[in-house]
């Protein structure tokens, strides 16, 4: 998106004169290892603020989570606050906890989880890792405070969407529905019981002795 950036971390400093072009003002580092100096400086020299969340909790102990949703929501919170833009983010390998990153966003940005995970998997080849995948899906989104300045490609994606679903929904309620078997307003109804085939048979023996009685 535009002013958002994705990186692994930059050891060489041949990448520096792209770097500086971007113009960045932020640059999030989602891993708990600290970057070279030399890189760091580059960064302070240049105007850009470094703000490092991998220190924070970053693993949650005795847990199949690749990542903690404190520093997602927070680096959420961030990439989506216009003020702080240009924004790059990165870790060690440019795939975890960044594309993890990315594919919370693409939630936010209500796309359906079959096209987020396709990006997931693109950006990180052979290196996807099924724990990511799965936090991306099971992410509660509701968590993160959307920033009063978001970027116009956020709300214009998110009015878009909350249009569709809107004019989808006008006209599933507008199209006559067809009348229901019996048996499926039995079984299927998600306000009534739900019964196997042998549950029913059973019932309905249960019922037919008792008039016999």
């Amino acid at each position: 998106e535009a002013n958002v950036y994705r990186s692994s971390i930059i050891t060489q400093s041949l990448n520096f004169p792209f770097i500086r072009s971007l113009q960045l003002k932020t640059f999030v580092y989602l891993s708990p290892d600290t970057p070279g100096a030399a890189f760091k400086k580059f960064l302070a020299d240049n105007g850009t603020e470094f703000v490092h969340l991998g220190l924070k909790a970053w693993r949650p102990a005795a847990t199949w989570k690749p990542i903690t949703e404190e520093l997602i929501k927070d680096a959420l919170e961030i990439v989506l606050d216009v003020s702080l833009h240009p924004v790059m983010v990165a870790c060690s390998s440019g795939v975890h906890q960044t594309g993890t990153l990315i594919g919370c966003l693409r939630r936010l940005q209500y796309w359906d989880l079959t096209s987020v995970l396709d990006e997931y998997r693109r950006y990180a080849g052979n290196k996807w890792q099924f724990e990511g995948e799965q936090f991306i899906e099971l992410f509660d989104t509701d968590l993160v405070t959307l920033p009063s300045s978001l970027p116009s490609w956020f709300v214009s994606q998110r009015q878009m969407m909350d249009d569709e679903e809107r004019e989808f929904e006008e006209i599933s309620m507008s199209e006559p529905r067809p009348e229901e078997p019996a048996y499926r307003l039995w079984y299927y109804n998600p306000a009534g019981p739900v019964l196997s085939a042998r549950a029913a048979v059973i019932e309905s023996e249960r019922k037919a002795r008792l008039k016999a009685l």
